[in-house]
């Protein structure tokens, strides 16, 4: 568990194992309850396989921040909007298919955002209790175990020669997308 701040608002971020099969759809009405209940700004999660690290998600929690704040944001929601920067592309469709919950997911990366840290390490045990989760901060950074579903994403992408690429080489991919993103709008 790992609370940080940015200008506006404080952040968490946890990753764990889902212990039992849950629907994205269930999931997503677990999440837009504890932000009404808890009066967060936010709550998304992640699938782990496409999600290269802590320096990705506070890449795309800082640029969704400067978005709201200018508002220039694709989307409706801070959320939606850490989503969408997160998978470094601008359609929501395409952003939950890289990078949102799917039918096979059992490892997730969770962001929590709140206006002060109070509400957050609550909010993390409701989070863990009902989707069943154990907490395991690897998920976040086990570069190893995501590689082959990351590499598969750049060939995709048009990306070369990516079985020769370091862990920092697909790090600086990830956060030249997110940083891309911000430059579209």
């Amino acid at each position: 568990m790992r609370i940080e701040k940015l200008d506006s608002y404080s952040y968490l971020v946890f990753g764990g194992v889902l212990q039992s099969s849950i629907s994205p759809t269930t999931i997503r009405d677990i999440l837009n309850g504890l932000t009404r209940e808890n009066k967060l700004l936010g709550a998304q999660l992640f699938d782990h396989r496409l999600i290269w690290g802590y320096r990705h998600i506070h890449s795309a929690l800082w640029h969704a921040e400067k978005a709201k704040k200018s508002e220039s944001m694709i989307s409706k929601t801070l959320a939606m909007e850490i989503l969408l920067y997160t998978a470094g592309c601008r359609q929501i469709k395409k952003a939950i298919e890289l990078v949102g919950i799917q039918e096979d997911t059992n490892k997730i990366i969770c962001v929590l955002l709140a206006n002060t840290e109070t509400p957050l390490s609550e909010s993390y045990l409701i989070v863990k209790e009902k989707l069943q989760l154990q907490s395991d901060l690897t998920v976040i950074e086990n570069f190893s175990e995501k590689k082959e579903a990351v590499k598969k994403y750049l060939k995709d992408e048009g990306y070369k020669n990516v079985n020769h690429f370091s862990n920092e080489e697909i790090e600086k991919i990830f956060l030249q997308k997110v940083a891309l993103l911000s430059l579209e709008n």
